[in-house]
């Protein structure tokens, strides 16, 4: 007997990671600098009809700012597969808050050169 599994999920990328982990597939993700890499993660995605993740790095968006984040968002809405934009290593607060008022649908908070007490 096969098991009922019932989740509940306010984006895709949640449902899509569940749907990855109960057929046993990773879900894979790429930091993104520019257009271009995004639009080659997106075509082999397509290609391979598998979810992706599309990572931000703080380093990333020490020059793409904001705009960057819009675009992934933007090409997440029209992607033929299911697609996750998400923060990596964030230890800015602004840059959190950019990615927050952007709509990414995950945020990693890097606190590893925090004082263990904080």
């Amino acid at each position: 007997m096969q098991a009922l599994h019932i989740i509940f999920c306010k984006s895709d990328f949640c449902l899509f990671n569940f749907a990855a982990r109960v057929q046993h597939k990773a879900v894979p993700a790429f930091n993104i600098y520019n257009f271009e890499g995004t639009k080659a993660v997106l075509q082999a995605a397509s290609q391979c009809d598998a979810p992706v993740i599309l990572q931000a790095h703080p380093g990333s968006l020490s020059y793409g700012g904001e705009e960057l984040l819009k675009m992934l968002i933007a090409l997440r809405d029209v992607a033929h597969v299911p697609v996750a934009v998400h923060l990596d290593h964030a230890t800015d607060e602004e840059q959190i808050r950019m990615a927050l008022r952007a709509g990414v649908d995950s945020i990693m908070v890097d606190g590893s050169a925090m004082p263990f007490e904080q």
